[in-house]
């Protein structure tokens, strides 16, 4: 699992930070322990601060964390070649930068890589028209990716999703 975005300490990097973490069904509640919670994002300054979790205290959060995904893309890509187990890739997007990028890449990746990519990000921060253009976000114009452009994508829904087009690749049938 790769999480991206700018260090919590020291200037940001031009392509962004990407962390490589491993989850497994067995560790999947320590791991979102550590990186899936952010408990000080959208808190107050009089609030009281809990404790930073392992995400804060290695990645910058919250509403000015903004950042460029490049190096995670790249890192998942790598990461992609190494593998022909059907993959679920999960990639949030915070502004309308380098979206076209992104997507160029996941299609260069090739269908053989088996890797299904969920893009998502709020509407007001990634560019709806760019994601809904032709289908896009439903897997029409690349049938391994989908996007959701606000809050209310469950992960029910992204795991059906996933678990249709993977039956698809395992199937051999149409294009994965």
């Amino acid at each position: 699992m790769f999480l991206y975005g700018n260090r919590s300490s020291g200037p940001p990097e031009p392509g962004g930070t990407a962390v490589r973490t491993r989850v497994d069904r067995s560790s999947l509640d320590e791991w979102a322990g550590d990186w899936a919670v952010a408990p000080n994002a959208g808190r107050g300054v009089l609030e009281d601060r809990r404790p930073a979790s392992r995400l804060e205290r290695v990645l910058a959060v919250g509403d000015a964390s903004f950042s460029r995904p490049r190096t995670a893309l790249r890192q998942v890509v790598s990461a992609l070649a190494e593998t022909t187990v059907p993959t679920l890739v999960i990639f949030r997007l915070d502004s309308p930068i380098d979206q076209e990028e992104i997507l160029l890449a996941i299609r260069d990746t090739g269908a053989d890589r088996s890797a299904f990519w969920q893009v998502f990000g709020w509407s007001h921060a990634i560019d709806g028209l760019f994601w809904t253009r032709g289908g896009l976000h439903r897997g029409r114009v690349l049938p391994n990716v989908r996007a959701d452009t606000g809050g209310d994508w469950s992960h029910r829904s992204l795991l059906r999703r996933f678990s249709q087009w993977s039956r698809t690749v395992e199937s051999g049938k149409g294009r994965p």
